[in-house]
């Protein structure tokens, strides 16, 4: 009985930006594979779904700068397959994630339309995935006072 359990879940739910925009990340961790679940509250526009598998991993991009991010390819299995934060976000996720180590595949279910909308450069963009690849791998989350990160706790 000394063994960790076969299934972990985290959720985080934050507001991002200046709209007031709820923001849900969820990570389902099971024994053979990881779900990741990226939501909005103010939308019922649909999502897309992408799988990452680290033993097929291809070329990567190599991040060498503040102005990038280096990332890896997803599949798309359901959705819009041409939605460049999406897929920008996956990317960035699947390279956090297996940047640390992590051999198990990568189910990635991610709704931003709304918050897509309302980043209006690539700037706001680049910080947004990285806010959100934050809260999935714990890092700097609580590393920069809240309001210089414009983010706050849901309670």
């Amino acid at each position: 009985m000394g063994d960790a359990p076969l299934v972990n879940f985290r959720q985080h739910s934050f507001v991002y930006g200046s709209d007031s925009s709820v923001l849900h990340v969820s990570q389902q961790c099971f024994s053979d594979y990881i779900w990741i679940l990226v939501t909005e509250d103010d939308t019922c526009m649909p999502g897309v779904v992408l799988r990452f598998d680290p033993t097929e991993e291809g070329p990567c991009a190599v991040g060498g700068g503040v102005g990038t991010l280096p990332s890896l390819p997803c599949e798309h299995l359901l959705g819009v397959r041409d939605h460049p934060l999406t897929n920008v976000l996956a990317g960035a996720l699947a390279h956090s994630i297996s940047k640390e180590g992590e051999r198990r595949p990568l189910l990635l279910c991610i709704s931003i339309t709304k918050t897509a909308e309302r980043l209006k450069d690539a700037a706001e963009r680049l910080g947004f995935v990285r806010e959100i690849v934050g809260a999935v791998t714990g890092t700097g989350i609580g590393d920069i006072e809240l309001d210089q990160r414009r983010y706050v706790e849901v309670q």
